[in-house]
């Protein structure tokens, strides 16, 4: 882990000798596990954040409300579906 570290902090890529390429997140949900040895995988917590996407998407479609205004129960009403926030 520390050679991770180490490389971001000195090139902005996360990279250890011998261990494998830390995947960006992308699409996939592509992430780096630290179990007994470094590894690949992906989908970290599937649908974990298909509804916060949702909501930003609409929000953002609608662009008479700020979009990232996710504050509880005083939030405000969230858009109607559009068809470019279907998934």
């Amino acid at each position: 882990m520390s050679g991770y570290w180490a490389s971001f902090a000195r090139t902005g890529r996360p990279q250890a000798a011998n261990e494998p390429d830390w995947p960006a997140f992308g699409f996939k949900g592509s992430y780096m596990a630290f179990t007994e040895a470094p590894h690949r995988l992906e989908n970290l917590m599937p649908g974990m954040y298909e509804l916060n996407e949702q909501v930003v998407c609409r929000r953002r479609a609608g662009r008479d409300i700020a979009w990232n205004w996710n504050i509880g129960i005083i939030s405000p009403k969230i858009p109607p579906q559009t068809a470019q926030c279907e998934r």
